[in-house]
C-alpha cells in the first residue's frame, strides 16, 4: 500500500471516529427533523382526496382476424381524443353550473384527468379536490354527461357507465411520512455535513502521529501535560512535540501553517 492510500486511509478512518462520536448529536438531530417534517405536512400542507368513475368505450369490429385486439387499441386511440372533450371549457363550466359550485374552469379543470386502463377498452375519470364531496361530484356529474357529451361532439364509438364513482374516504396527499422520512434523511445528511466541516477546518495536531503523516519528520519526544508553577496569568497546563527543531512550548496546540512554517 503506498503512502497516498495509506493517507486516505486514515483520512477515512477520522471521518468515521468523529462520526461515530458524535452519533448521539446526529441521532438527535435527525428525530427532530423528521418531526419537523411530519409535523409541518400534516399542518401546513392541505389534504386532498380522490374521487374516480369508469365508463367503457364500445367501438366497431373492422373485420380483422384479431377481433378484440382491434377493438382494444381502436378504444385506446379513442380515449384521447374523449379526454381532449370531456375536460373542454364548455363540458366542465356545465358541470360548475349544474353542481352550483364557486370555481373557475382554470380551477377545476386542474383536478380532473382522464386515462385509459391498461390492456382494456375502460376509461377512468379520476378528479382530485380539497372537498370530499366535491371530488365525488364532479366524478359522478362527468360519468352521467359524458356518453351523450362524446355522442355530439365526436360521432365514434360511445361511452357507457361501468360501475358507481368511487370515492376514497382518507386523503390521498401528502403523504405525511413519506414527507417525514424525507425530513429525517435531511436532518441525518446535514449533521453529518456538518461534523466532516468541523473536522476538515480542523488544523491542530492531536498526537505525534499526525505529525510524522502529514510532514514526515520524526518526532523525538513528547511533553506530557503537567501543571505548572503559577505566573501572573495563573497556573497554565501545556505539552508539545519535538522533531528536529522543536515546538510547542507553552502551546497545547499548533495549527499545521505554523508547523510548517517552523514557527
Amino acid at each position: 500500500m503506498n503512502k497516498e492510500e495509506y493517507v486516505f486511509e486514515l483520512d477515512l478512518i477520522k471521518i468515521v471516529k468523529a462520526l461515530w462520536n458524535k452519533v448521539v448529536y446526529i441521532l438527535i438531530a435527525t428525530l427532530i427533523f423528521g418531526c419537523a417534517g411530519f409535523v409541518g405536512s400534516r399542518m401546513l400542507k392541505t389534504p386532498i382526496y380522490q374521487a374516480s368513475a369508469k365508463l367503457i368505450v364500445s367501438t366497431q369490429s373492422v373485420g380483422s382476424e384479431d377481433v378484440s385486439n382491434d377493438r382494444v387499441n381502436s378504444a385506446k386511440a379513442l380515449v384521447e381524443t374523449y379526454a381532449v372533450v370531456i375536460r373542454d371549457r364548455d363540458v366542465i363550466n356545465q358541470v360548475i353550473d349544474e353542481l352550483g359550485l364557486n370555481e373557475s374552469y382554470g380551477q377545476l379543470a386542474g383536478c380532473i384527468s382522464v386515462k385509459a386502463i391498461s390492456d382494456t377498452q375502460i376509461m377512468q375519470i379520476i378528479v382530485k379536490h380539497p372537498n370530499q364531496g366535491i371530488a365525488f361530484s364532479v366524478a359522478q356529474k362527468l360519468q352521467m354527461i359524458a356518453p351523450d357529451i362524446i355522442k355530439a361532439a365526436v360521432g365514434i364509438g360511445s361511452l357507457s357507465p361501468v360501475g358507481q364513482p368511487y370515492s376514497s374516504p382518507y386523503p390521498v396527499s401528502p403523504n405525511n411520512m413519506t414527507d417525514a422520512i424525507f425530513a429525517a434523511l435531511v436532518g441525518f445528511a446535514l449533521s453529518c455535513g456538518l461534523v466532516m466541516l468541523l473536522l476538515f477546518l480542523d488544523n491542530t495536531y492531536e498526537s505525534d502521529a499526525d505529525i510524522q503523516d502529514d510532514l514526515d519528520v520524526l518526532v523525538l519526544g513528547v511533553i506530557p501535560k503537567v501543571e505548572c508553577c503559577s505566573t501572573r496569568y495563573g497556573y497554565s497546563y501545556g505539552y508539545g512535540y519535538g522533531y528536529g527543531y522543536g515546538y510547542g512550548y507553552g502551546h497545547p496546540h499548533k495549527s499545521k501553517k505554523q508547523a510548517k512554517e517552523g514557527k
